[in-house]
């Protein structure tokens, strides 16, 4: 399977982690709890990893980088962890447009979100039938947690958090398909 890191233009990450292609990178500290100083995080789609760099690492201009992993030893279906990355090459940086985050962002809350009138304003935002100001704010108003959902497609995921590993898997090949569907694109 392939992985996939985003690292400044000065090849870093978290802590000021300094990267080179074809140099191990390897944490000792004990552990493998996500989002902490004892393991390295990484995506398993590019798209992903654009999709998901404001709310997890929030590079700005990212490069993005084709990676080998030991094994992997945590996730949270959104990204991966392991003890120890290779970079491997320089790949192309994916652009999404902010229709298709958007798009992206309902069809994922849509997996686990299910009140009547938020999935209305959503399947008429989705169809183009009407994605005008006023209908959005009409379906804010009558759920203002699930709007929040629409633009966070994270806290879909959060949903799946305390799964197995299985239905995290599960979530993250959804949530492949669907961007893949969008950009029109295949890894």
């Amino acid at each position: 399977m392939k992985y996939y890191k985003l690292l400044t233009q000065d090849l870093k990450s978290h802590n000021n982690t300094q990267w080179q292609i074809g140099v191990p990178v390897t944490i000792q500290k004990e552990g493998v709890e996500m989002c902490t100083d004892q393991v390295l995080h990484c995506y398993n789609h590019p798209l992903l990893a654009v999709l998901f760099n404001p709310i997890h690492a929030d590079i700005l201009n990212p490069k993005l980088f084709e990676i080998s992993v030991d094994k992997i030893v945590n996730t949270d279906g959104l990204k991966f962890a392991s003890k120890s990355q290779t970079l491997i090459e320089e790949i192309s940086l994916p652009q999404i447009n902010t229709e298709q985050k958007v798009e992206f962002a309902i069809k994922v809350a849509k997996i686990v979100y299910k009140a009547s009138k938020w999935n209305l304003w959503a399947d008429s935002w989705l169809n183009g039938s009407d994605r005008s100001k006023e209908s959005a704010a009409d379906a804010r108003a009558a759920d203002a947690a699930a709007w929040a959902a629409a633009y966070a497609a994270d806290a879909a995921a959060a949903a799946w958090a305390a799964a197995s590993a299985a239905d995290k898997n599960e979530f993250n090949q959804k949530m492949i398909d669907i961007i893949e569907e969008i950009v029109n694109v295949k890894a």
